[in-house]
């Protein structure tokens, strides 16, 4: 993702504030390198349907430091995503998305609309229809 940016730079991939890009880069960072018990009790599994499966105890700390983080970057920017516009950062936490779609954990109204806006993108439909034809092969 950061040779994409470096090699589109017209493009507001990154936040163009410096303060305002460190903290995307650190939540991305965070996303990347953490949350173990998350992926453990809700795995990426795009076409499952299973509403409250993967709730445990290990995995509740994992979800509410989730919506800190959502809750804070989109009161910080003012939305719709959680740097302003769409990027690395959104892309980052779209496969919690897709968990959260998955498994249906008990949300905040504001992470609830969070999750609609990111699964609406075009960019993530194609993504998530893709992997529901994969799996009918």
């Amino acid at each position: 993702m950061e040779t994409v940016a470096e090699q589109h730079p017209e493009h507001a991939m990154w936040p163009r504030d410096a303060a305002t890009r460190a903290c995307a880069r650190s939540v991305s960072m965070e996303m990347h390198a953490g949350f173990a018990d998350l992926r453990a009790k809700m795995p990426m599994e795009i076409h499952t349907c299973a509403p409250g499966k993967g709730a445990a105890a290990e995995s509740l700390p994992s979800i509410a430091r989730v919506e800190a983080i959502w809750s804070e970057c989109l009161e910080r920017s003012g939305g719709p995503f959680l740097f302003g516009e769409f990027g690395i950062a959104d892309a980052m936490f779209a496969p919690v998305v897709t968990r959260f779609n998955s498994y249906s954990p008990v949300l905040s109204d504001a992470s609830r609309a969070y999750c609609e806006r990111v699964t609406q993108l075009p960019v993530v439909a194609e993504w998530i229809d893709g992997a529901r034809k994969e799996l009918a092969r």
